[in-house]
């Protein structure tokens, strides 16, 4: 055999050996907030807003800031007002009026520090339209900000509220 076709032979087995091993791995894992199988992405809007926080004290006696609701304003690419998002968690188009309330399903740390986290969350119509009348599913991403005071809530401060801001990324999917 000829040393050209020693090395094509191991270049073969490598290669051979490589693909083997790409075939025996395991599928990319998926995330807690993927949304299922069977759902299409219909909408991408970018949010800016706060997430208001009330100082309470829990039944331990200790005070902590404590989640209220969110207060946003979602955009779309060109930067018009497509929604707002409130309790419930409610989003609300500005065009149509169509309204969906949200139910959370999974989270996952944000990958940014200090950030709240991701969501996905099942969706449930409460008034048809076509912004939000098919929405089955939504994910919050890329979230920035958010998170509650890491101190300043105590007995001086009970029944405060703070109001801190965020960013994120809210995806609205559809059956398919």
């Amino acid at each position: 055999m000829t040393r050209k076709m020693r090395f094509a032979t191991r270049l073969l087995a490598g290669a051979t050996a490589a693909l083997g091993a790409l075939a025996a791995a395991p599928a990319r894992a998926t995330s807690p907030i993927d949304v299922p199988p069977g759902n299409e992405l219909a909408l991408s809007l970018s949010a800016r807003g706060v997430q208001v926080y009330t100082c309470l004290m829990a039944t331990t006696g200790e005070f902590a800031w404590t989640f209220k609701a969110p207060e946003a304003t979602l955009f779309d690419r060109e930067g018009e007002i497509v929604a707002t998002h409130s309790a419930g968690p409610t989003w609300e188009s500005t065009r149509d009026h169509s309204k969906i309330v949200g139910t959370r399903i999974a989270s996952v740390a944000s990958v940014t520090a200090g950030a709240i986290p991701q969501l996905l969350l099942s969706a449930v119509v409460q008034v048809p339209g076509p912004t939000f009348g098919k929405v089955s599913y939504v994910q919050r991403l890329n979230t920035v900000g958010g998170s509650a005071p890491a101190s300043g809530c105590d007995m001086a401060h009970q029944g405060a509220e703070v109001r801190v801001p965020y960013t994120a990324t809210y995806t609205f999917w559809e059956r398919d």
